[in-house]
């Protein structure tokens, strides 16, 4: 084609709807699953140092450290700020740990749950782990993501 012909309307109408009907496919298709949970989270520097914490090392040995980062990663990858803690739970977390067996990581999530590292009543009621402090994080990492967080304050919302 020349320049200094015309181009023929109908082909350049329909190149631009062709143009549109490929942009919409490309749209639905390539849009990503909206994500739950966090990539990373905050672990304080003072973390192995918080009374709780130490009483469980005291009690149960060092391995308590690897439970319970392994437990808070379970949190803040999967739903952002909860997790159920049934007997696969503790399967699962204990295939990630060499010394430690399901019954052993069960026995170090109760007695974390004993010393308030998590939410007593929502643990014993639904078997979730959770915290204020967890919920907290969750939402101040999600706050510029497009999605409503409905019910996940359930701790933080009476504090």
């Amino acid at each position: 084609m020349n320049l200094n012909e015309k181009p023929d309307m109908g082909i350049l109408i329909f190149r631009f709807l062709f143009c549109i009907i490929i942009i919409k496919k490309l749209n639905y298709y390539g849009k990503k699953k909206k994500k739950k949970g966090l990539d990373y989270f905050p672990l304080n520097t003072d973390f192995i140092h918080d009374r709780a914490v130490r009483r469980l090392m005291k009690r149960e040995g060092d391995s308590v450290l690897s439970v319970l980062v392994e437990v808070l990663s379970y949190i803040y990858a999967g739903e952002g700020y909860y997790v159920c803690a049934d007997r696969l739970f503790y399967e699962d977390l204990s295939a990630g740990l060499y010394e430690n067996s399901s019954d052993d990581v069960e026995r170090i999530v109760r007695l974390a749950v004993e010393y308030g590292l998590f939410d007593a009543g929502l643990f014993e009621r639904y078997s979730i782990l959770t915290s204020v402090e967890i919920q907290r994080q969750y939402l101040f990492s999600t706050r510029r993501r497009s999605v409503s967080h409905p019910g996940c304050c359930i701790l933080f919302a009476g504090k």
